[in-house]
């Protein structure tokens, strides 16, 4: 089988039909040619990840030549015992012309030649065909779900390759039913209480600790940096974190007057050194446990991923707090337990422009900002004006989730996918 792709500006268009149809070969047909052979490789990297070897190459086309196209599919359609299924889902309106005009034409006569097209965000595909019956022509098609069962997704970490970038870092992901649930879920039970004020203590508490021995996961606190004082952690903290055994205490190593503790977990020692990081764990917990009919909603997701803009170590990175991937529609989330400023949302919008394009969804999920009752609260008309901007860039807002229990949470995550 042979898929003649229409080359298209947006990278999931060029790759979504071969990991549905997974053809034998592809051929690209677009006008610039030096950009096909460049993304080739990467497309096949992709593929090749998941066992699906495609022989790829390129073919150069005038643009807006009409003529030229259509000559060139005609050289490419030209074996009559090989299926040939021109994908239809991408490409400009000239290109496109010049498909339709090949395939009503006498050059594809007693050739197996479909035309096929699918739809990213719902995966549906439908392959078209003319059937012949008493000399009349007449266009039948085939429906297909390749959403079912997965047949067709990327992993957040193929979408950010597939888009020009690489991962340079990500944070600690876990599967369900991970005992490190119960210590998020610990941690966020405290920070719910006042986000402002656990804000504040975990920043203290970091502040106070330092490493015991280089190159060991062994911490020390000094007694007399744990207290009521200006410059102390907060003694409540401190207790109710030992009492839980997120922080697990040395007793023979401690002496009179310091702790010598280790932190229950990398996420956990996550959480007490970066505030803002529990926020990002609940979230990416509620996501995996995202369910519909008991299939999961979200096939790839990420806590913590630091996005390069190419493979340069020095170039333009992001962290993006949560990644979620539905199908092939990346779903890019910015996890704020604290004050919103409008930058972010220009970083969020760019991100996903590039790493989504017109398919990429934004979120931003935050705690006390939006909270008219929190002391930090900055004002009806800051927040309103900050509404009115996310609006206008199609940035979808999950709010106060420190008040909601978790199943509201786990409804607002569900619904980013419609």
């Amino acid at each position: 089988m042979t898929l003649i792709e229409i080359f298209d500006k947006t990278p999931i268009e060029n790759i979504i039909s071969s990991l549905a149809l997974k053809p034998d070969r592809v051929i690209f047909v677009g006008s610039d040619y030096r950009k096909v052979s460049r993304d080739i490789p990467v497309y096949q990297d992709i593929l090749a990840g998941r066992g699906i070897k495609i022989d790829m190459s390129a073919k150069s086309v005038v643009k807006n030549d009409i003529d030229d196209i259509v000559d060139s599919l005609a050289e490419i359609i030209s074996d009559p015992d090989e299926t040939y299924i021109v994908d239809i889902s991408g490409g400009d309106e000239g290109t496109l012309v010049a498909v339709g005009m090949i395939l009503g034409s006498d050059t594809v006569h007693g050739k197996k030649v479909c035309a096929f097209r699918i739809n990213v965000v719902s995966r549906h595909g439908v392959m078209y065909y003319l059937e012949e019956k008493d000399g009349i022509k007449k266009l039948e098609r085939d429906v297909y779900d390749f959403s079912y069962k997965t047949q067709v997704y990327l992993t957040a970490e193929e979408n950010v390759k597939l888009n020009g970038g690489k991962v340079f870092g990500k944070g600690i992901a876990f599967e369900k039913g991970d005992p490190v649930e119960r210590d998020i879920d610990a941690m966020w039970e405290i920070c719910c209480r006042n986000p402002s004020d656990w804000n504040y203590k975990i920043g203290k508490l970091s502040s106070v600790v330092s490493r015991l021995v280089e190159g060991e996961d062994v911490f020390i606190v000094h007694r007399d940096s744990i207290g009521k004082g200006r410059n102390c952690a907060d003694e409540k903290l401190w207790n109710e974190l030992v009492s839980q055994g997120l922080v697990i205490i040395d007793r023979e190593r401690s002496a009179r007057g310091a702790y010598v503790f280790r932190y229950k977990n990398p996420i956990t020692q996550e959480c007490l050194n970066k505030a803002g990081s529990v926020l990002e764990y609940i979230t990416y917990k509620t996501a995996i446990y995202a369910e519909e009919d008991e299939i999961p909603l979200f096939d790839s997701a990420e806590v913590g991923i630091v996005i390069g803009w190419d493979e340069e170590p020095a170039g333009t990175r992001n962290e993006i707090d949560c990644m979620l991937m539905r199908g092939c529609v990346p779903i890019f989330i910015s996890c704020k337990n604290g004050d919103v400023k409008t930058d972010e949302l220009y970083k969020l919008e760019t991100v996903a422009d590039k790493f989504g394009q017109e398919y990429g969804k934004k979120v931003l999920l935050s705690t006390v900002y939006f909270d008219e009752a929190a002391k930090s609260y900055d004002g009806d008309r800051a927040t309103q004006t900050l509404k009115a901007r996310a609006e206008d860039m199609n940035i979808r807002l999950i709010s106060k989730v420190h008040l909601s229990n978790k199943n509201v949470l786990a409804k607002e995550i569900s619904k980013l996918i419609h």
